[in-house]
């Protein structure tokens, strides 16, 4: 199983004992304008977000380089905003993102976590 297979399991599930063998305990992760780091704080945010919007990934497009440093894939989410989210009240509509993420490996743990995804526009634009 890839980095990126297991980092999927981790954002559909919120698998804290899968997150707890795969992180570095000092992690760092970018989301869009968001950047936080350490293990714990990580995988807080990432059950926050899986709760707040009941997210659903799908990874397609992993690439990782020859000697597994970095792994890169694309996805694609499916979510309904239950809580609010900074100026977007709950809806209870399902609607779709999509994004990249790289992940850079060192020690056979996720150092690094960058992530970009159209969230942002796509709550604007549809005013889920």
């Amino acid at each position: 199983m890839t980095f990126s297979e297991r980092y999927q399991q981790i954002w559909n599930k919120g698998d804290r004992e899968l997150a707890e063998k795969i992180f570095d305990k000092n992690i760092s992760f970018i989301f869009n304008a968001i950047s936080i780091q350490d293990k714990e704080t990580v995988f807080s945010h990432i059950l926050e977000r899986k709760t707040n919007f009941n997210v659903q990934y799908e990874i397609s497009d992993i690439c990782t380089n020859t000697h597994q440093e970095l792994e890169y894939h694309r996805w694609n989410a499916q979510a309904i905003l239950q809580k609010k989210f900074e100026d977007f009240l709950p809806t209870g509509q399902k609607f779709s993102y999509s994004g990249l993420t790289l992940l850079k490996i060192k020690n056979d743990l996720i150092s690094e976590i960058v992530m970009y995804s159209d969230i942002d526009e796509v709550l604007k634009k549809n005013k889920v």
